[in-house]
């Protein structure tokens, strides 16, 4: 579950820099929203009316988590996917703005792309680039605005093995707990009320990230040139 751990922590920073608390109240009879225009109320969750679950829930491939790492093959293949155009122009800043359609490919030949290609070969060699995938699937419910999570052990692979037992009885088995906000316009939904009660449902959650050597390198460039900013500070 480390997964859910660290999105949900920076869910919270986000929010307490937002000046948001997202912790749970219990027993709120409801929530009125003042504003220097108008009084915004939600009722209690049991007036509201709630969306649909009468649909099949699938059954995962699997429970719990797995990860995908790229092969060398593949990550040379992902420079290819780059739209190169707009990298050099909008996020190198080579523009062609004010040359010729030959100075700007003279430009290009003799400077962009000798340098990408050196910088690609650098994070080839180097192994700068580790595109990982982390992706699960977990057993949940929704309880109110909130969604409670639990063990992938807690997970079925056939309708008769769907734990159906009541939710104030699996609550305290809840590994994790995701918090939303309510529409504050009618019908009121949170992403919760999407996801049964009464029985275990299925949550899906993805992560992709460039590896942490990324993320040290680029911190390397950024110190350079803020060392070399200085220095022309101080000319």
């Amino acid at each position: 579950m480390n997964m859910m751990r660290g999105g949900n922590r920076q869910m919270r920073r986000m929010m307490d820099k937002m000046g948001l608390d997202m912790e749970e109240i219990p027993n709120v009879q409801e929530v009125i929203i003042k504003t220097d225009k108008k009084e915004i109320i939600i009722p209690p969750f049991e007036e509201l009316k709630m969306p649909s679950r009468d649909v099949k829930v699938p059954t995962p491939p699997f429970w719990g988590r797995r990860e995908i790492k790229l092969t060398h093959t593949q990550i040379e293949m992902a420079f290819e996917w780059l739209n190169h155009k707009l990298l050099f122009k909008s996020r190198w800043g080579y523009s062609s703005k004010g040359m010729s359609k030959e100075s700007y490919k003279k430009q290009l030949d003799e400077v962009v792309l000798p340098a990408y290609e050196k910088l690609k070969a650098q994070f080839i060699d180097e192994k700068l680039f580790e595109p990982t995938i982390i992706y699960g699937y977990w057993p949940c419910r929704s309880s109110d605005n909130t969604l409670l999570i639990f063990d992938e052990s807690e997970g079925y692979n056939a309708d008769s093995e769907i734990n159906k037992e009541p939710l104030d009885v699996v609550m305290s088995r809840a590994k994790e707990k995701f918090t939303f906000p309510r529409q504050s316009k009618q019908p009121h939904r949170a992403l919760s009320d999407f996801f049964h009660s009464n029985r275990h449902d299925v949550l899906a959650l993805s992560c992709v990230s460039a590896g942490a050597k990324l993320s040290d390198a680029e911190r390397k460039v950024m110190d350079a040139v803020t060392i070399l900013s200085i220095i022309s500070f101080m000319d």
